[in-house]
């Protein structure tokens, strides 16, 4: 927790939904063309439970993608992301649809990118995310780069991090 200025503290206990991008944050942004037509894409399974504890706790849960592929939309249906914004080139749009989905202001959102069509989003929300690997302009509106990369338990580690925010709150 000691990463975190009290400010951006502040902002993870106010959190009420996660979003995340797909290439290079839920997987390691490589794709992989199996000879058939299909794009392959792996996924880490701590991630997933990362993202099933924060759906425990309440959290509203996105993926906001430029990737239209059903190895996606099936990761999304196994961890029971039904918001599900695919093939999206301005992901600000879909950040306002889903906080008014939800019936959420853009501070309560947190939200993962690595990559330029991201930037408007992380701009926007209460807790913006990337990895490492991520460009040098993500990493200059993110409140947080994890030490984990893209598909390497980078969204648990900040599942974890925004559980352990809330949980810490409730105790105070």
């Amino acid at each position: 927790m000691s990463i975190l200025s009290p400010e951006i503290l502040n902002k993870v206990r106010a959190l009420k939904a996660v979003v995340f991008d797909c290439d290079g944050i839920m997987t390691n942004g490589q794709v992989f063309y199996d000879g058939q037509g299909n794009w392959v894409r792996l996924f880490n399974i701590l991630d997933g439970m990362g993202v099933k504890r924060l759906q425990a706790d309440g959290f509203h849960i996105g993926m906001i993608t430029n990737s239209d592929s059903d190895d996606i939309r099936a990761r999304c249906k196994k961890l029971g992301i039904d918001d599900l914004y695919e093939g999206v080139a301005e992901k600000g749009e879909c950040l306002a649809d889903f906080c008014k989905k939800h019936s959420l202001v853009e501070a309560e959102v947190a939200y993962m990118g690595d990559d330029l069509p991201d930037i408007p989003v992380l701009s926007r929300v209460g807790f913006a995310v990337t990895v490492p690997h991520a460009l040098e302009a993500v990493k200059e509106v993110s409140h947080l780069v994890t030490q984990k990369q893209g598909g390497m338990g980078a969204v648990r580690e900040v599942s974890e991090l925004i559980l352990s925010a809330k949980s810490s709150a409730q105790e105070l």
